[in-house]
């Protein structure tokens, strides 16, 4: 997951072409679980965030809608009773660990 790409984009700094970053997209759908895309290949773990970092990027509304509904659905399914983890496994919704941090601010950065 490139999520620091959007601050190329919402900074207008423009090291990285448009096309990678719509490539990314395409590459997070096929990548989709459950509960979101991975943060990476190590495991299916992923930053509630970052997730939606990677929304700001592009104008992708299949992608927007995908990460909205798989965070969505995170939040009601998750069977951990605890305010809300930003680090989480995108297959079953279980925490890793983190919750109730000020970084869940980050599900607004569309609004930038």
């Amino acid at each position: 997951m490139k999520y620091n790409i959007v601050w190329d984009k919402l900074l207008g700094i423009n090291i990285f072409d448009k096309n990678i970053s719509e490539r990314e997209v395409d590459f997070y759908m096929s990548k989709m679980n459950k509960y979101g895309m991975p943060l990476d290949s190590r495991e299916d773990y992923t930053k509630f965030d970052w997730l939606f970092w990677t929304t700001a990027m592009t104008g992708n509304h299949e992608y927007q809608n995908a990460v909205i509904d798989a965070a969505y659905r995170y939040i009601c399914e998750t069977a951990d009773r605890v305010p809300i983890s930003d680090y989480y496994y995108t297959t079953n919704g279980r925490m890793v660990m983190f919750q109730n941090r000020t970084v869940l601010g980050g599900i607004y950065i569309k609004l930038l």
